[in-house]
């Protein structure tokens, strides 16, 4: 599971035509009051280049994201980390790279602080409103050469961010995503109040730092969605009405021999609840809450 590789990224996914210049970077809620996300996870993209199972692989897990596209059009998609196995390129390229792209809205986080992703992204109930109703937070949980680990400053530029948006906004709920899960999805998972697949075990940050207890506690986070460990796909409560999810593993590169698919969610105007469930490469939906 140490790959090069970890930050995510976030692609807006256009339909047909790109959206007005102005409207390009900003995420709002559709006409029918919805919004929806497909996650992406472990891609690992580059495993043998020069054989041919190694491109086939890729192909094999381009054909799954362009069918939950196809199935799902979501209007943002997040990927959480493990898009590449290999690469020639340093994680600030790679970042600098996808941001080159007129729908990438991935972002470069501030400077004084450990990781390169750590950033946020405003959603707003239509595109003529001022205040944003959803906040969604990036957090950059290392890996490769890097420790497997969100910081102790990382969690403090957090809690400082979340805190400012409340002071200016009131509270407004968020999700956050990342891609190594922490120390508390340890022994989180209870078959009678989870739902999902629970075939892997938890290889969480090299750390403890109480990720999740801070997310309900600043920054009134509804859910968190990791990847990393790819024979799971499961949701559990946690303390404070937090959903704590994996996605389902994407690529066909990596380990293990699961059915791929993707996690689907979807917040509406009209209530503070995510809903979420799983697409999967074949066209059914599993997993759903």
């Amino acid at each position: 599971k140490r790959m090069q590789h970890h930050f995510a990224c976030v692609i807006l996914f256009a339909l047909a035509l790109a959206p007005k210049e102005n409207e390009s970077k900003k995420l709002c809620f559709n006409s029918n009051g919805k919004f929806k996300i497909a996650q992406f996870a472990d891609l690992h993209f580059g495993e043998g280049e020069n054989t041919t199972w190694g491109p086939q692989q890729d192909a094999n897990s381009t054909r799954v994201m362009e069918n939950v596209l196809k199935w799902e059009q979501p209007d943002v998609v997040i990927y959480t980390g493990d898009d590449l196995s290999v690469s020639s390129g340093t994680r600030k390229e790679l970042l600098k790279f996808d941001t080159s792209y007129p729908l990438s809205l991935s972002k470069f986080g501030p400077d004084g602080i450990h990781g390169l992703t750590n950033y946020y992204l405003t959603l707003y109930n239509n595109c003529n409103a001022q205040n944003p109703s959803w906040i969604l937070y990036f957090l950059d949980s290392g890996g490769g050469t890097y420790p497997e680990l969100v910081y102790d400053d990382q969690i403090d530029w957090f809690k400082n961010v979340s805190s400012e948006i409340k002071h200016i906004y009131g509270s407004i709920p968020s999700l956050t995503f990342l891609h190594i899960p922490s120390t508390e999805y340890e022994n989180l998972y209870q078959q009678s109040l989870c739902f999902g697949m629970d075939d892997d075990d938890v290889s969480p940050q090299i750390n403890p730092n109480q990720l999740l207890t801070v997310l309900t506690a600043f920054g009134n986070t509804k859910a968190v969605f990791v990847g990393h460990d790819h024979g799971n796909d499961w949701c559990c409560p946690f303390a404070g009405g937090l959903m704590v999810c994996y996605g389902r593993h994407t690529g066909y590169g990596g380990y293990g021999d699961w059915a791929r698919g993707s996690r689907i969610i979807e917040l509406s105007t009209d209530t503070l609840s995510v809903k979420t469930y799983v697409r999967m490469e074949d066209g059914s939906i599993i997993d759903g809450n």
